[in-house]
């Protein structure tokens, strides 16, 4: 009798402790997915995978995020105050956004829009706050993986232009801003990464990568990441200074910031164009100052709800373009006062986040930071609110800053 229990208790055990094996797999897995699912149009040009997109996302990508999501909060949902106000008042931005359809005009766009913003980003940010930053290797697992995404399309891009036609083969005036949103992410991650690898043949392979990272920034064309790109090294310098180990990487900044020098006195594409913003600035600048004026207009007709979600393209000269091209004008037109007063509570909430739990690991604080700060950017002068779902992810990513403690300092 006492053999057939220990037999069973054996057994349980075994079961028990394969359940948490697969189960820790399948959370990882799922991690990675997820660092890369922002990108994965840009990816799917140099990795074709022979399903559509739309129909990938929707139905077996976002699926598994809510799989996983359930898996890790099923009877073991713990959330701090700090956390629900962030949490909270992205998801609240989100409703009021979508309950702004009901006086939009009725157009695909409208309801493309709505799917997005009501079931897409709801999910991601759920995903973040209670898969990634529940736990430290997810959170290194989602910057691994991004590392991974970025130099993939860098070391795509050098065969290409070797071995093949040039760069161009890959990227097209559909996908450049896309590539170098990618490409600049890696070189912000890259920074708080070589900070702590101790190996120094690791930390010349991180920096050469960045460095060619920015190189074929300069070539691409998308002149929004690489500003991005600039101001995000910047904090990134000023905040591993109060670290007291600037010494560890102060050589990575000096040769990113002179090989900027160097590639800007050589050209490129994103540089001609940077350039001529001084002496010709361009259709494409006149057209965002011209959309931004006139969403100005548009929000002092309509200052309170705004014209509804999705709006823009019928009031903006005839629907010449969906969008302004700019987060908060976009909020301003189509959700009023009160939606730019949800994005405000939700960006202060992330702000006092990081002052106030900075110290439980001041490295991994100024990742996060730089990486809202990126993404934010980038949310200023391109694409609109689904397109910028990474500021959203990143910005919930401070919640990993309550798992930790000051012992440790390591990303």
């Amino acid at each position: 009798m006492t053999q057939k229990i220990s037999k069973k208790k054996m057994l349980g055990e075994s079961y028990t402790t394969n359940y948490l094996k697969i189960r820790r797999a399948t959370i990882l897995f799922s991690t990675v997915l997820f660092a890369l699912y922002p990108y994965r149009i840009t990816l799917n040009s140099i990795i074709h995978i022979p399903y559509d997109t739309i129909i990938l996302s929707n139905y077996i990508l976002l699926p598994i995020f809510l799989f996983v999501i359930f898996v890790c909060t099923y009877r073991r949902i713990s959330i701090m105050k700090a956390s629900l106000e962030i949490f909270f008042s992205c998801i609240l931005l989100f409703v009021f956004i979508g309950i702004s359809i009901v006086w939009s005009p009725k157009i695909s766009y409208s309801f493309q829009k709505y799917t997005y913003i009501i079931f897409q980003l709801p999910v991601l940010v759920s995903f973040v706050t209670f898969v990634i930053s529940n736990n430290r290797q997810n959170i290194r697992a989602f910057i691994f993986a991004t590392l991974c995404g970025s130099y993939i399309l860098m070391l795509a891009l050098l065969w290409g232009s070797i071995f093949s036609n040039g760069i161009h083969t890959i990227i097209n005036e559909g996908t450049y801003i896309g590539v170098n949103r990618l490409l600049g992410v890696g070189i912000v991650c890259s920074i708080f990464v070589i900070m702590d690898v101790k190996n120094n043949t690791l930390r010349i392979l991180f920096g050469f990568f960045s460095l060619m990272n920015l190189f074929f920034m300069t070539q691409t064309g998308g002149r929004g990441p690489l500003i991005a790109v600039i101001i995000s090294l910047i904090f990134s310098l000023v905040w591993n200074y109060n670290t007291g180990k600037v010494r560890d990487y102060l050589w990575y900044m000096i040769t990113l910031f002179v090989s900027l020098i160097i590639l800007v006195l050589n050209g490129g594409r994103t540089i001609n164009r940077l350039l001529s913003l001084i002496h010709d600035p361009g259709r494409s600048a006149i057209i965002r100052i011209d959309m931004a004026i006139h969403s100005v207009n548009l929000f002092l007709e309509r200052p309170l709800l705004g014209h509804g979600i999705g709006s823009f393209p019928t009031l903006y000269k005839s629907g010449t373009y969906m969008y302004p091209h700019n987060i908060f004008l976009e909020i301003l037109v189509e959700s009023g006062t009160i939606g730019i007063i949800f994005l405000s509570f939700f960006i202060y909430y992330v702000s006092i986040t990081v002052i106030k739990y900075r110290n439980h690991n001041y490295r991994l604080a100024g990742l996060i930071s730089s990486l809202i700060i990126y993404s934010l950017i980038n949310a200023s002068v391109s694409f609109d609110i689904p397109g910028n779902k990474v500021f959203f992810i990143y910005s919930a990513m401070v919640l990993a800053l309550f798992g930790y403690d000051s012992s440790n300092g390591s990303v």
